[in-house]
């Protein structure tokens, strides 16, 4: 006996598993949301599950598509989660990824098609070796720590299947729009959030609320690579006005939350645009210098704590310290998974907890990404936008790489998501079977 949903014909016996699986789903959600208050934005979140996963259950690939593109745009829920425990929390985007890829992957198999491990070779033996250190040598006795660092690292896996699954040359750019509207949600709503919570009249208060409404700074720094190449290849004046506003919107979102380091890591890809466009890259860092006497009260802020001593940095200096500190005590391996945490430097934290190895393993990818993106540049004139997004690419590794060093992708959880999911595109878009497979379909 076979069951037919849309196209595809399943055999039965895949059913009771899919509904098993969506029926364990629903009830941890449920259970999380019974122990814990919620309010109106969780309430949205749980519609948007309800919705899409009747979508993603149906198994039809073009409603797979408008689950995947459903999932990219709850990025745009922010840093409200749901806690597992009070210390574990689980963000919508992790959990819908985890669903639609274990969906696709048993779809697959229904229909023999031929499985692929689409995570890149040295980024899986990264993967494979913090998992190892969480099961073999955890470094801190709270579990729930140690599975928040594990699982901030293996979410790479279901993004990168889906994004190798879905995205090809002729939709790549749309499914990064989402991206990038998910993006201009969170400037928009952060900025509101700020304003309203204390007048923004005083800016050392705006800039002390909540520290989650600032976080989409890490999440704006995937984004200004690609939002200035649609800048450059935008074809009309209608066009590039509309791309202009949101590249505007982006750089204030990343000024506003006046962490110094994305400060740093945007003049910098700013600067490599420059060179590789004269005439648009000079004025438009001319305009992001313009923020400052658009809004010079946070620049006057960051100069006066600079004066003053920022406490706030000095405390990051002193994590950091501790974190070198225990790296000094086994430098080839660390001392294992969350034996440090918040240390709001990831490089830092990976030293301390994996050692040389972690670290050697994740930056020989990084590098390979860069070095991709540095020979995608030169592309014949009819890809054009091929060789734009391969700069914009550079631009984003390069700021990422940045804030790597002096920032945090992995401490919020839908950050860490949004970091996964610009990388793997990145890697679509170099992938050398990238135009090949569009051709052929």
């Amino acid at each position: 006996m076979k069951a037919r949903f849309s196209n595809l014909t399943l055999p039965s016996s895949y059913i009771p598993l899919i509904i098993v699986g969506v029926c364990i789903f629903a009830i941890l959600l449920g259970m999380g949301i019974a122990a814990f208050d919620v309010e109106g934005k969780e309430y949205g979140i749980v519609l948007i599950v309800i919705l899409v996963i009747p979508v993603i259950i149906t198994t039809d690939e073009r409603l797979l598509q408008f689950s995947f593109g459903g999932w990219i745009l709850t990025m745009a829920a922010g840093p409200r989660a749901f806690y597992v425990t009070p210390a574990l929390p689980i963000h919508v985007s992790e959990a819908l990824a985890w669903l639609l890829f274990i969906l696709v992957t048993v779809r697959d198999v229904a229909v023999h098609r031929n499985l692929r491990w689409q995570v890149p070779v040295s980024l899986t033996l990264f993967l494979a070796w913090v998992t190892f250190q969480a099961f073999v040598r955890p470094g801190n006795p709270n579990i729930e720590s140690v599975i928040f660092e594990l699982k901030q690292y293996l979410i790479a896996i279901p993004v990168f299947g889906l994004v190798f699954h879905f995205v090809h040359s002729h939709n790549w750019r749309r499914y990064f729009w989402l991206l990038t509207a998910s993006g201009v949600v969170l400037v928009l709503s952060g900025l509101l959030v700020r304003s309203g919570s204390t007048g923004a009249a005083d800016i050392s208060a705006r800039l002390t609320v909540p520290g989650w409404v600032t976080v989409y700074a890490f999440f704006l720094v995937l984004l200004v690579g690609f939002v200035l190449a649609e800048f450059a290849l935008a074809e009309s004046r209608h066009k590039r006005v509309l791309v202009g506003i949101v590249l505007f919107v982006v750089l204030f979102g990343i000024y506003e939350a006046a962490y110094r380091g994305i400060w740093l890591a945007t003049l910098a890809g700013l600067g490599i645009f420059a060179l590789f466009h004269l005439v648009l890259g000079f004025p438009i860092i001319a305009s992001a210098v313009f923020l400052a006497v658009l809004s010079p009260t946070v620049l006057k802020w960051r100069i006066a704590l600079l004066e003053q001593g920022d406490t706030s940095a000095m405390k990051r200096q002193e994590r950091l310290g501790y974190a070198l500190d225990s790296f000094q005590q086994n430098p080839l391996f660390g001392l294992g998974t969350a034996a440090n945490v918040g240390v709001h430097n990831d490089i830092g934290q990976m030293l301390a907890n994996g050692g040389l190895v972690a670290v050697g393993l994740f930056l020989y990818w990084y590098g390979q990404e860069i070095w991709r993106a540095i020979r995608s540049l030169r592309q014949p004139v009819h890809l054009l936008w091929l060789r734009e997004h391969a700069i914009g690419a550079l631009v984003m590794l390069v700021m990422a790489g940045i804030a790597l060093v002096v920032e945090s992708f992995f401490n919020t959880e839908y950050v860490t998501v949004a970091f996964w999911f610009a990388l793997a595109m990145v890697g679509r878009l170099l992938a050398s079977d990238f135009l090949a497979r569009n051709e052929n379909e």
